[in-house]
């Protein structure tokens, strides 16, 4: 009898060309998260080696309390500006970043190698510790970092990628 009903119902909204919406919901899913999110605006700096000595650039941007979504658009936009300081001459994204369980380890994978065939051993140094500065001068709270390229070791005839690098690079700020 209640089917009946159920499908007499039915028919009769469709007849009077009514809409009749049931939500099937519980409680649970306007209870508030445990684990939300912060972010804010702030003032980065970008750091990066030209012409025999250490520059910087600011930049405002959002900065979440997760690492992971904020260090690929900080690493990003230093990128971008290399890029247009003419110190990287293709355009490179680091696409994700994954923590290790104790939370000191950034494993930084890459679309590719910012690295061009023709750059010098150098040049390339002063690359990663332009990443590492940048982030060690923003405070971000790593100990190393693992460079990747598309989920796999960074392979370098030059620099060793076996390894994490510390964040404070193997260079003194000057």
């Amino acid at each position: 009898m209640y089917k009946k009903w159920k499908i007499n119902k039915k028919l009769f909204c469709f007849y009077q060309e009514l809409i009749v919406v049931h939500w099937n919901f519980n409680q649970s899913t306007f209870l508030p998260s445990t684990n939300q999110e912060s972010s804010e605006k702030r003032i980065l700096k970008l750091w990066f080696w030209k012409e025999q000595q250490w520059h910087q650039e600011e930049v405002e941007m959002v900065w979440s309390s997760d690492i992971t979504k904020t260090i690929p658009h900080l690493i990003n936009k230093l990128f971008y500006l290399l890029e247009e300081e003419g110190l990287l001459n293709k355009k490179v994204i680091l696409q994700t970043v994954t923590l290790d369980s104790s939370r000191t380890t950034a494993y930084l994978n890459f679309d590719q190698s910012p690295f061009s065939p023709e750059m010098s051993c150098f040049n390339k140094l002063m690359i990663i510790e332009a990443i590492l500065r940048t982030l060690q001068e923003n405070k971000v709270k790593l100990s190393f970092c693992q460079f990747l390229i598309r989920h796999k070791p960074f392979l370098d005839p030059q620099l060793n990628f076996s390894q994490p690098w510390p964040l404070e690079g193997f260079l003194h700020p000057s």
